[in-house]
């Protein structure tokens, strides 16, 4: 499926194989953008994300923003994109982190809460579950304890197995 290498480059980055995985989600990016499959823009929205999620864990902040920015771009020009919801509010997450800049946050949150600007139907890798858990990682990396805890026990809710890393 085109951009079916994005997903080999999340497990990747979950097991710690960062340059793999970058290459991987370039891959599945450039897949899904050559492709005429009718889930291309997710493919690519999903691929964008996890390319973040990437370079913020190889600290290239530059690349994480491009990443999420561009995620954001596209949906904001598509806004009916399956699963293109979960997608920016992960980016978000993700910007959130990157830049410090708890606006980022804000929205991202006042998005799933209210869930009527972007299509939010469950796609792998667009699920309340981890939607919810990468806004509660963005709430912890801001010092947002409390509601990193009650976004963490709303993907708990929602069916993650996650917990939220420790903090010193």
């Amino acid at each position: 499926t085109a951009g079916a290498a994005a997903y080999v480059a999340e497990v990747l980055r979950l097991d710690g194989r960062l340059q793999e995985a970058r290459r991987e989600a370039l891959a599945g990016i450039e897949a899904a953008e050559r492709s005429d499959h009718v889930y291309r823009d997710t493919f690519r929205a999903y691929g964008l994300c996890v390319l973040g999620r990437v370079a913020l864990e190889q600290l290239d902040v530059p690349a994480a923003e491009a990443a999420f920015q561009q995620a954001i771009a596209q949906a904001r020009g598509r806004t009916r994109t399956r699963a293109c919801g979960h997608f920016v509010v992960q980016a978000l997450a993700g910007l959130a982190v990157a830049t410090r800049d708890e606006r980022w946050l804000d929205e991202g949150i006042a998005l799933i809460d209210n869930q009527h600007t972007y299509n939010f139907e469950a796609f792998y890798g667009a699920t309340d579950d981890l939607t919810l858990f990468s806004l509660a990682v963005a709430a912890q990396s801001l010092g947002r304890i409390d509601e990193a805890q009650q976004l963490a026990e709303r993907a708990r809710m929602a069916g993650s197995l996650r917990s939220l890393p420790q903090t010193a």
